[in-house]
Order: C-alpha cells, then sequence, then structure tokens
C-alpha cells in the first residue's frame, strides 16, 4: 500500500497512510512482552523511544487527547512497569529535557 501510494504522491506518504491517531492506540502493545527484544540496550532504547514518541505525539497537537486519553493511560501504566529507574548518582540532578519530561494525567483533558 505505501509502495502504490508513493507512485501517486511521494512527499508524505506515510503521514497519509497512518496518521497519529491511529499510530498512538496500539503504543502500549509495543511494550507488549510479544513485541520486547530479548538485549537489555535494544528494551531499554525501545521502551525510551516509544515514550518520546508518545510524548511528542501527546504535546505537538498531532492526536485529540481526549478521544485518545485511554490509550494514552495504557501506554503510560506499561511505560511505569517497564522503565528503569535512574541509579543513584553523584553530581547535580540531570535536567530534563522537553522529551524526558514525564506526561501526568493532570497533562491530559
Amino acid at each position: 500500500m505505501l509502495e502504490i501510494e508513493r507512485c501517486f504522491e511521494p512527499k508524505d506518504t506515510f503521514a497519509r497512510l497512518l496518521p497519529a491517531d491511529f499510530l498512538l492506540p496500539p503504543m502500549h502493545d509495543f511494550l507488549s512482552p510479544e513485541w520486547l527484544f530479548d538485549h537489555g540496550t535494544d528494551r531499554l532504547v525501545q521502551v525510551n523511544h516509544s515514550y518520546r514518541l508518545v510524548c511528542w505525539l501527546c504535546s505537538s497537537g498531532s492526536v485529540n487527547l481526549r478521544a485518545l486519553r485511554p490509550s494514552i493511560i495504557q501506554f503510560m501504566i506499561r511505560h511505569d512497569e517497564l522503565a528503569v529507574r535512574p541509579r543513584a548518582h553523584k553530581g547535580p540532578d540531570r535536567l530534563l529535557q522537553p522529551a524526558d519530561a514525564p506526561i501526568t494525567r493532570e497533562d491530559l483533558p
């Protein structure tokens, strides 16, 4: 389907075939045991980048937060179960970048 769409209009093909409102709901399944990578580093990257993608989709206005609230909460629960907690370290706390900032339930409509 993607190749056919590219024949007609190559620019933004993927965005037309899979809008953000359809991408966000299955994101919690991407973190399910069946989809998780086996290697620890790969799994960490998968969990972290999935979280950043969901944060970006929510903060960019690309999705309807009110309609997708249940999917976002499901993702947050799954992410919290898998998230690696930072180890204690010396020195000042690392400042959170916008993509690292957690989405809280209060942020949702």
